[in-house]
């Protein structure tokens, strides 16, 4: 992990961060959240999700996902798709109005903290050149928040769910 100037973390793998390190410090930045959890990815299969994240919901925290609808139909992930919603996870899962995927890889922590980059939170990403940035007290975190809640919304509007 390179610590920049303006505090940022800048995490890059398989190299110089392990991936067990880049996903073990995603894991304690999602855990982290005391209020609410917003994440917006294009592929993911993570298996920590499946106890973490029913694990914030059960203590208070409002988790929110936009997922991509062609990867959300992967056989890795349709499994943990189907445990988060059985566990009351609120969670959309779409394509864009304009190129019909969700491309878009962030993480809103507490409204205030952001997590952004190329990594989609899969267990290959850390096999490969991926990055992703932490910004705590984040100058962009209400910039994201406001992008993930204009492609929920036209996803609902648009795409009915199942």
């Amino acid at each position: 992990m390179i610590t920049l100037a303006d505090g940022r973390e800048l995490w890059h793998t398989p190299d110089p961060d392990l991936p067990a390190s880049a996903l073990q410090r995603l894991s304690d930045f999602w855990s982290s959240a005391t209020t609410d959890l917003f994440i917006v990815d294009y592929s993911f299969n993570l298996p920590l999700f499946a106890s973490l994240l029913p694990g914030l919901k059960s203590k208070g925290v409002n988790v929110q996902l936009v997922l991509d609808r062609s990867q959300s139909e992967g056989n890795s992930e349709k499994p943990l798709i189907a445990k988060l919603k059985a566990s009351g996870i609120d969670m959309v899962i779409g394509t864009s109005s304009m190129h019909q995927i969700i491309h878009d890889k962030f993480s809103i922590v507490d409204q205030s903290h952001a997590e952004y980059g190329s990594f989609n939170y899969t267990q290959a990403a850390g096999e490969e050149d991926n990055f992703f940035f932490i910004e705590m007290a984040s100058p962009v975190a209400s910039d994201l928040l406001q992008i993930g809640n204009t492609i929920k919304e036209w996803i609902i509007k648009n795409e009915p769910q199942v």
